[in-house]
């Protein structure tokens, strides 16, 4: 695993504009004020928003291109390449940054924002204060909000739901009907997709959680872990020790406690070398799981 995304790279403002010059001859600002585009007089009949014009070239806009609409100046940066194509909107606190873009009919509003080289487009919703970064896409039908964090080339699509506190990075996806609420982390390339909901826990590596299962109850998914239904796996909780959960996934028949991966074997061999009582309740809980197998 990667790492687990650390909400502090952002303390302080968490949009700032990472491509805006540093020096007043970064580029010419001799025309236009250094802007790159204005606003027109063309007004989308939803709300106060504008549409944009292109004042310059820049990235694959024309000098005269006609964007997408806003409701200010402080939803699209002046600076670096960052555009809104279409009839993609940015709306209320949103804010367009670096060179991101808003393409097709996709809309951003409230104080979510977009930077780096992220794409949201197709029908796509993101809101609340949702932060989306380094090339992660938002596209089909699905909507991102809460205070959700995408980066790392996440990918969420068709009417996937992601909201919540979830976390996505590292070239993980949610698509199809799939609903991510809670604290749900999904990382590395990990898959949640079909009609699976999952509020809390963890699915990282290759993991894979599909069908119509429900997942509340903060289990870690990793490896080749194949989850699709309830039957896919058991989590438990160390009650005579930290508390934390414990997860054994069916597919793999493997084995997630905190940092320890592996078989049921291996993981009573690793707790009796802590202490006899993590040992033997260790133990108890891999007999039992192994009773049941013989059922599933």
């Amino acid at each position: 695993m990667k790492g687990i995304f650390n909400p502090n790279e952002f303390i302080g403002d968490p949009v700032v504009d990472c491509s805006r010059p540093t020096t007043d001859d970064a580029y010419d600002t001799t025309s236009n004020n250094g802007k790159k585009y204005k606003l027109t007089d063309e007004t989308s009949p939803l709300g106060n928003m504008r549409r944009i014009k292109a004042l310059r070239d820049f990235a694959d806009v024309k000098k005269g291109d006609l964007g997408g609409f806003v409701e200010s100046e402080d939803n699209l940066s002046q600076y670096g390449d960052c555009w809104i194509y279409d009839d993609a909107k940015a709306i209320g606190h949103s804010k367009v940054i670096d060179n991101a873009q808003i393409r097709e009919n996709a809309v951003i509003r409230d104080f979510a924002s977009v930077g780096d080289r992220s794409i949201v487009r197709g029908k796509a919703m993101v809101t609340d204060i949702v932060m989306i970064r380094d090339n992660a896409i938002v596209e089909g039908c699905a909507v991102v909000s809460g205070i959700a964090r995408l980066s790392d080339n996440a990918h969420v699509s068709g009417k996937a739901i992601v909201q919540g506190n979830t976390v996505m990075s590292d070239d993980s996806s949610a698509y199809g009907n799939a609903v991510l609420s809670g604290n749900a982390n999904i990382l590395e390339n990990a898959v949640v997709c079909g009609k699976a909901t999952m509020h809390n826990g963890f699915a990282c590596g290759n993991a894979m959680v599909c069908g119509n299962v429900n997942v509340f109850d903060n289990p870690t998914f990793s490896g080749d872990a194949v989850i699709s239904g309830k039957r896919d796996y058991i989590t438990f909780h160390n009650w005579w020790s930290s508390g934390r959960t414990v997860t054994w996934t069916r597919s793999n028949d493997m084995w997630k406690a905190g940092c320890f991966e592996g078989t049921g074997e291996q993981l009573v061999e690793k707790a009796y070398a802590d202490s006899p009582m993590s040992g033997r309740e260790y133990k108890r809980i891999v007999v039992y799981v192994e009773e049941i197998k013989k059922y599933l």
